[in-house]
């Protein structure tokens, strides 16, 4: 379907389909967000409970986790870009394409994961080589190895929980989260702590708890996709049967997937790289700013949450053949995001003190962290509008403007900023936590502004987007 006119921006819509739009965003994004929920709970858990065994350990498991981060984020831009495609094709009714794309993002998976475990497995003895304490680089690295097994299976269970939301089935996986959460902890009891007749191994019995409770996720998620009557019905199973390799798929999975892998280990690192930053203003700052993250971060769940339905949703209208319907998404997800992040971004501003004191009880700490809770406010101001113009983005497949994104804007200019700002007197004196903050959410207004410009350009320039499955389908579901 080629469209050589550009396509009007705006449209007139029923108050019944703004309804109706709504009701099918909430209630794909509820799951979604409670299993978001799950995973974080699941970080939340380990360090609690390798925190009461001693502060090495603790330290064993932070220190892991910010080597793991990248290297898992990397490796997830594949299946992170199967819930798009998957949509894409359900909303074209080519049901019987699912099946064979879905098992297709295996093997680049296997290609990119391979060269990661390797380095997982050796690296860290030598990037740990120069840690002053040995048994926190013992220990550190001994964790890593035993996460290294749990890779394959976070690979293969995102593959399927994607793959699954963009049929707009997402309580299956939410359910295996909740689970998970619960059996994580007794496997941390045993592995961490030494029951059963097992050794306390401490933070390396957390890195093996990991790796079971994420093979149990792959498994039950696998179970589902070849027993769910649901997907039987309509003649889908994403699991259960064996495909050759497709060149086309696979180079259509890899233009999608990877530049969502390169965007999210060039974001994470931003805050790697701010983080080292800090550090020159000693342990309080550093703790402040973490605070702020760590509450920003939990409240980003909402809106991300509602990008991946609106990216769902998007992605299913296309394919469809319904720019109507697709605006129609767009239009939901911005005012539903407004509604549920604005009040509760005023509830957690008004009791910034309360929530610090959650974490700390060092004065020093409180009076650096409650001023950066107005950049918290600024940073949620904006969420709704950056996560619903993201999700419209992923939901067209237009992948690539994450990662050029990502390279002028926050590491071409947030950086750069950020350290004349925060750590020089260029700009009149040094601003040091606030300076570094400001700037980067001044960048990810930027980015939101650009996000927003091209979802417009794409809005009126659709036509190599449109699917064929049902060139009527703006009027019907």
């Amino acid at each position: 379907m080629t469209n050589k006119k550009s396509a009007p921006l705006f449209e007139k819509f029923k108050l019944s389909d703004l309804r109706h739009e709504i009701r099918k965003l909430l209630m794909l994004a509820g799951p979604i967000f409670i299993g978001q929920l799950s995973a974080s709970i699941l970080g939340v858990t380990d360090s609690l409970m390798s925190g009461a065994i001693s502060t090495v350990d603790l330290a064993a498991i932070s220190l892991g986790a910010l080597l793991y981060l990248p290297v898992s984020l990397f490796c997830f831009g594949i299946p992170f870009g199967m819930g798009p495609i998957a949509a894409h094709l359900y909303g074209a009714g080519k049901f019987a394409e699912i099946p064979r794309t879905v098992f297709n993002a295996i093997y680049p998976s296997a290609a990119v994961i391979a060269p990661c475990i390797i380095g997982l497995f050796i690296l860290p003895d030598l990037l740990l080589d120069s840690v002053e304490e040995p048994e926190l680089a013992r220990k550190t690295v001994s964790y890593l190895r035993w996460m290294t097994l749990a890779l394959p299976a976070q690979q293969i269970f995102f593959i399927c929980k994607n793959a699954l939301e963009g049929l707009s089935v997402a309580v299956p996986s939410m359910v295996i989260g909740i689970l998970i959460c619960v059996l994580n902890i007794p496997a941390n009891l045993v592995f961490m702590y030494g029951h059963l007749g097992f050794p306390a191994l401490g933070s390396p019995g957390c890195g093996i708890s990991s790796a079971l409770v994420s093979w149990i996720a792959a498994l039950l998620i696998i179970l589902y996709a070849v027993k769910s009557s649901r997907l039987r019905k309509s003649g889908i199973r994403i699991a259960g049967r064996f495909y050759r390799p497709v060149a086309e798929d696979i180079r259509h999975i890899c233009l999608v997937g990877l530049p969502i892998s390169v965007a999210a280990v060039l974001e994470s690192s931003i805050f790697t790289v701010s983080g080292y930053l800090l550090t020159r203003f000693g342990s309080a700052t550093v703790a402040a700013s973490q605070i702020a993250s760590t509450v920003y971060t939990m409240a980003f769940m909402i809106p991300i949450s509602m990008s991946i339905a609106v990216s769902i949703r998007t992605g299913q209208h296309l394919g469809a053949g319904s720019l109507f319907r697709t605006k129609l998404c767009a239009l939901s997800g911005f005012i539903v995001s407004s509604i549920m992040v604005i009040p509760f971004m005023f509830i957690i501003y008004m009791n910034r003190y309360d929530i610090i004191g959650w974490f700390t009880d060092d004065p020093e700490v409180i009076a650096i962290a409650a001023p950066l809770f107005l950049f918290v406010l600024g940073y949620q101001t904006q969420d709704p509008f950056f996560g619903t113009a993201m999700g419209i983005l992923r939901g067209f497949k237009d992948t690539r403007i994450f990662m050029v994104l990502n390279i002028v804007i926050l590491w071409g200019l947030a950086v750069p900023l950020a350290w004349t700002v925060g750590l020089t007197d260029i700009t009149g004196s040094v601003r040091g936590v606030n300076g570094i903050w400001a700037v980067i959410v001044s960048c990810y207004y930027l980015m939101t502004a650009a996000f927003i410009w091209r979802d417009v350009w794409l809005f009126r320039h659709p036509g190599r987007y449109l699917g064929t499955g049902f060139p009527n389908s703006s009027e019907k579901e």
